[in-house]
């Protein structure tokens, strides 16, 4: 397991940095952004963007989730080579059709979202203008999504880590200039997200297609779809679980409190861009290989131990430090903070349902994931419309919670029952129990400094791998290898202060 667990390490942490890069930049803009546009600017983007998010679910196939399970599964290379390039061309017809369909349905869709509810920050010619750049935008993404999966597939996980960081710096730049420098607000960021993901689309294309021959097969093309449509319903259902209270707070209460849980939301799922997404993107692979040589289940069941540890240490450090960061902000964001704990821990458990329905995609039953997510869904739109109208944004951020929770919980239920792997799981509650623990201690911290308190709350957070240890978490063979590596840390710290004095010597 140590290899494994080694292979794990290194492979997240490639795809990691990209995801790592992606919040630092975040936060270095995160208060010029909230001085260039309101709350307003934030909740009418949301909408826009999570509209044309949704049309591409239901008429995109998910295709780029079949590509990585098709592939493994054929054996001459000659057969991946078509799977890949065929689920390539279809992602480019659907993607420009998809276009072609929004443009013509922007109209629509500014009356439905925007004009119903009088008068509006911006003209109906303005939003029409938006949608069009957003769902070209969306047509960039869909055919990226092929050559990013053909990355992971030949685990260039450097490569796509640089290619992701030099996408961030690209969209970094071009905020700069549309939002800072130019002053377009709201029509600035949506430039800039177009141009980022052609940008994307052009160096996953050209990887592509530099070590692969176009071909275009029907059969492949069924099987693309065969796996990939069922998950249709799930992410379709999935979407409304995780934008659908946007929309009810866009029709129960005000576009600036979309903003502000907009605001919750971006803290919130760091958890997923800085631990679950490195994780997933290299262990999907990896697990698909494991359970092809039929030596998943214990891989699995320590895999799973390792990313709670990982993932809900992450999420304990942004809820302690949450009102510290915020500052930064302008005044009316910064009631956000109250929101971001439970969003936290909502993608704890979002990124564990990933995890559990892994099992699933092995054994390909993926109408069980449509199945889970289906149930989660209404049982968000139930807390939704119970809860947002009365209790707004804090109302949604409970909702989110309550429902991932859910949805972990069916996740290993269903994966159980089709293929038993035998977690551990009171490890992993111990987990959540100690970071919950030491969030409470942070909130004690008394100091009215925000730098002598987001030191102490820091402090306090960096003590979780301690805490384990004294209660009693690691197991012996964990524990030797903590002290080896311990040891040899201390030993080449010796090392070096050695080398450094004799070079200092006469």
């Amino acid at each position: 397991m140590v290899d494994e667990l080694k292979g794990i390490a290194k492979h997240s942490f490639l795809y990691g940095i990209g995801n790592w890069a992606r919040p630092l930049i975040a936060f270095t803009m995160f208060g010029v952004y909230t001085y260039y546009l309101d709350l307003e600017d934030m909740g009418v983007y949301r909408l826009l963007v999570l509209s044309v998010e949704v049309i591409g679910l239901v008429f995109a196939g998910r295709i780029d989730a079949a590509v990585m399970r098709y592939f493994f599964e054929r054996k001459e290379p000659v057969d991946r080579n078509r799977v890949v390039t065929t689920a390539f061309l279809l992602v480019l017809s659907i993607g420009a059709g998809l276009f072609f369909l929004g443009s013509f349905c922007s109209p629509a869709l500014t009356a439905l979202l925007f004009e119903r509810r009088g008068a509006t920050k911006f003209s109906s010619e303005e939003y029409v203008f938006f949608f069009r750049l957003a769902f070209l935008t969306l047509n960039l993404q869909l055919v990226a999504q092929v050559g990013a999966a053909y990355m992971k597939i030949c685990k260039r996980s450097l490569l796509f880590s640089f290619t992701t960081i030099a996408g961030i710096f690209f969209g970094l730049a071009c905020n700069i200039i549309f939002v800072v420098w130019l002053g377009m607000g709201l029509k600035g960021i949506l430039y800039s997200s177009l141009l980022t993901n052609g940008f994307l689309m052009a160096v996953y294309t050209v990887f592509l297609l530099r070590s692969m021959k176009i071909s275009f097969s029907s059969r492949d093309a069924r099987d693309l779809f065969s796996y990939g449509l069922p998950l249709v319903p799930g992410s379709f259902a999935y979407f409304v679980i995780t934008f659908g209270d946007n929309f009810v707070l866009n029709e129960t209460r005000t576009r600036e409190e979309v903003g502000l849980y907009t605001t919750a939301v971006k803290f919130g799922i760091l958890v997923s861009s800085a631990a679950t997404k490195p994780f997933i993107e290299f262990w999907r692979v990896r697990a698909y290989e494991l359970y092809a040589k039929g030596r998943v289940r214990l891989k699995q069941r320590q895999a799973t131990v390792y990313y709670t540890y990982f993932v809900i240490f992450v999420a304990m450090l942004i809820s302690i430090l949450i009102d510290e960061v915020i500052m930064v902000a302008e005044g009316s964001y910064r009631e956000a903070s109250k929101m971001v704990p439970l969003l936290a821990l909502a993608y704890v458990f979002a990124g564990l349902r990933l995890v559990f329905e892994l099992v699933l995609h092995m054994k390909k039953k993926t109408k069980i994931c449509s199945v889970i997510t289906m149930i989660s869904m209404v049982i968000n739109v139930v807390l939704n419309v119970t809860l947002i109208p009365p209790y707004g944004a804090m109302g949604a951020a409970v909702a989110t919670l309550a429902t991932f929770m859910a949805m972990a919980v069916l996740a290993l239920w269903f994966s159980q029952r089709t293929f038993y792997i035998r977690y551990d799981l009171h490890r992993m509650a111990l987990l959540i129990v100690t970071a919950l623990s030491l969030y409470g201690v942070s909130r004690l911290v008394p100091f009215s400094s925000v730098f002598l308190a987001g030191a102490v709350k820091l402090m306090v957070g960096m003590a979780f791998p301690l805490v384990l240890w004294w209660i009693g978490f690691y197991r012996p063979r964990e524990k030797r290898k903590i002290g080896e590596f311990w040891a040899a840390f201390r030993l080449r710290l010796q090392k070096s202060r050695s080398e450094r004095s004799g070079v200092g010597s006469p």
